[in-house]
């Protein structure tokens, strides 16, 4: 963080992307993070598993 409020407005704005890509990469797949050689996904989010009302 102390690099993002020393950078200038151009350096500082592609320091924040960078973090919040980092940020995204971690919230979408966690595996990578956690070093896991196999990604499971069941049982990580439910968005994947239905309601049970019929609809998406």
């Amino acid at each position: 963080m102390a690099r993002i409020a020393d950078s200038d407005r151009m350096a500082r704005r592609g320091l924040v992307v960078k973090v919040l890509t980092g940020l995204r990469q971690i919230c979408n797949h966690p595996a990578h993070c956690l070093k896991e050689p196999h990604g499971r996904l069941t049982g990580r989010s439910g968005t994947r598993q239905g309601t049970g009302r019929g609809g998406p």
